[in-house]
């Protein structure tokens, strides 16, 4: 669970407050909010019967964004209680500076662990990292990880991603499984960037296929795959490879802040060792407890600090104007999308050895 000491002296120690007492008890409350949230839209964390993964892009996770400002201290604290909800959770978008990362690391405690990616350099990689963040209590890394590199078709170099996929390989209890993050190129939704798009997705889905198949492994494939909908060309390239949506999934909402687009999956495919799910999984929208409409003006004076830092209008206009995108930047621009896996197969062995 998130490590809260520092939050007390963070917030009353500040100078940006005119009443920091007051904003320590309006984050405590939203804190409290968003407990109350998760633990009634998300299945609570099991030691030995259960898994929860999520996806969840990080919008630049921190960029410290001269358009909007980086994150202030209470919104590290909101993703934290977001991510230990889960046991373990894909980021996309990590930047190049690894000190949020390392802060939103302690705040998670020690519990848990994480593993990143080398930035992916060019206009395409965007400067932008890979991260698993997971509960170590619950999950074993079995020493496979690397990022996905295409190989040469008929001695020709193939096309590689614009932002490499990282796959790692878990146990958690009698379930093993590898995982891989992806960040598929977005472009445009027509012509040749939306052709670069759809050709990612399959080439990685038709590359996991064959490893699958070589390896009779369990792989799922999550992540930001920028897909429209369930109909779009693209979810087509990336179930080619013989992918399946988890069925709980295919009755969900969409991850963006309209809920109307599809962009965040988790596929799989089965290998000897079964997949098995509870029937649990959804989006969570963080919205509903923090960063709300109506809770607007308890954070202008954050929002003047930051503004004010990057010689950027602070009046009350213009934060009214600007809140609804500063607040992606705060939070991000997508929900986390979960699903919660059965892990105990203690019952179907010992009835396999039962003869009769």
């Amino acid at each position: 669970m998130p490590y809260y000491p520092d939050l007390k002296n963070e917030i009353l120690e500040s100078k940006v407050y005119q009443n920091p007492q007051k904003k320590l008890n309006e984050i405590a409350g939203r804190l409290l909010a968003l407990r109350k949230s998760l633990r009634e839209n998300v299945p609570p964390k099991t030691r030995e019967d259960k898994l929860l993964l999520a996806t969840f892009n990080i919008r630049e996770f921190d960029s410290n964004s001269k358009k909007m400002g980086p994150r202030t201290t209470e919104s590290f604290y909101y993703l934290a209680e977001i991510i230990s909800a889960f046991d373990i959770v894909a980021l996309q978008e990590v930047k190049q500076d690894l000190k949020p990362f390392k802060k939103l690391m302690r705040i998670l405690g020690s519990d848990y662990d994480s593993f990143l990616t080398d930035v992916t350099e060019g206009t395409g990689g965007n400067g932008e990292r890979m991260a698993f963040v997971y509960d170590r209590k619950k999950l074993q890394f079995r020493n496979i990880a690397g990022e996905i590199v295409l190989p040469s078709k008929d001695k020709s170099p193939m096309p590689q991603f614009a932002r490499t996929p990282y796959l790692l390989s878990f146990q958690a209890g009698w379930f093993k499984f590898n995982l891989c993050t992806v960040h598929i190129y977005y472009g445009s939704d027509t012509g040749a960037e939306f052709e670069q798009r759809v050709q990612e997705i399959e080439n990685l889905s038709m590359f996991f296929k064959k490893r699958a198949e070589k390896e009779e492994e369990n792989f799922i494939l999550l992540g930001d795959f920028n897909i429209l909908n369930f109909q779009d060309r693209t979810m087509e390239a990336l179930l080619k490879g013989g992918f399946k949506i988890p069925e709980a999934l295919q009755k969900r909402t969409g991850s963006n802040l309209q809920k109307d687009k599809y962009y965040d999956q988790i596929v799989y495919k089965e290998g000897k060792n079964k997949v098995k799910f509870s029937g649990k999984a959804g989006v969570f929208d963080l919205f509903e407890t923090v960063y709300k409409d109506d809770q607007k003006e308890q954070y202008y004076e954050d929002f003047v600090a930051l503004m004010t830092e990057n010689g950027k209008p602070t009046d009350m206009p213009a934060f009214t104007k600007a809140f609804k995108e500063w607040k992606t930047y705060q939070m991000s621009d997508h929900l986390p999308l979960w699903v919660e896996f059965d892990i105990n197969y203690s019952d179907d062995y010992l009835a396999k050895l039962i003869v009769e």
